[in-house]
């Protein structure tokens, strides 16, 4: 059942950059779970632009405040990000396929909509290899802007995200999880992200199967 992701471009090479998964206290099990990957929809598609409300602390920190201006000044960044999202854009309809084939009474119940995918907003420095139109993601060396939004810890039907720094990436996160009925808490761990940490840098769970319960 394992699916192959490129994260060689990506900070520390981990799949917590890129994916998580978190539960979905409004579906029934098998089916209560939703599957965050990492999207450039939120920047591209929605043309949202907004301004850092702190400073990216990483490693390109000449970006300018205003990061939709810096994705249209800088062919670089965007080149680098395409790339990336368009690998990302295979996993994901591999995740989906897998799934519906591991659990065909979800599709069946939920139909178009399982398995529940969340776009987790996300943006790159631009890569310091030549991109040409053979490039791969993992061909490129980059590592993110602000903190990865997929570096989550679930706790329950609480969530808690690692604040992207940008307001109206926080604000359609918020949104996106409240209608999952998923509490989402956003900390700030720009401090640790400056050296390639996150949340899951400093804390630890251990997980249980409950026991299933007979009549």
């Amino acid at each position: 059942n394992a699916i192959k992701v490129p994260t060689d471009f990506a900070g520390v090479h981990h799949v917590d950059e890129l994916i998580n998964v978190t539960s979905k206290p409004t579906w029934e099990s098998p089916c209560d779970f939703t599957v965050g990957i990492a999207s450039q929809y939120e920047l591209i598609h929605q043309r949202r632009t907004d301004q850092y409300y702190n400073k990216p602390k990483a490693y390109y920190t000449n970006i300018k405040s205003d990061f939709l201006k810096e994705w249209e000044d800088n062919p670089s960044l965007r080149k680098t990000n395409l790339i990336i999202d368009r690998d990302l854009k295979k996993i994901a309809l591999e995740i989906k396929s897998r799934l519906r084939e591991k659990f065909p009474e979800c599709q069946m119940k939920y139909q178009e909509n399982f398995p529940d995918i969340v776009e987790l907003p996300y943006l790159f420095t631009p890569s310091q290899s030549d991109i040409t139109e053979n490039t791969e993601a993992n061909d490129l060396n980059s590592s993110y802007v602000f903190p990865q939004t997929s570096n989550t810890l679930s706790v329950n039907e609480n969530l808690l995200i690692p604040d992207p720094q940008v307001r109206s990436f926080r604000e359609y996160l918020k949104t996106e999880y409240l209608k999952r009925e998923i509490n989402p808490y956003f900390v700030d761990t720009s401090h640790i992200n400056s050296l390639r940490g996150n949340i899951h840098c400093k804390t630890n769970t251990v997980r249980f199967c409950k026991q299933m319960i007979k009549d």
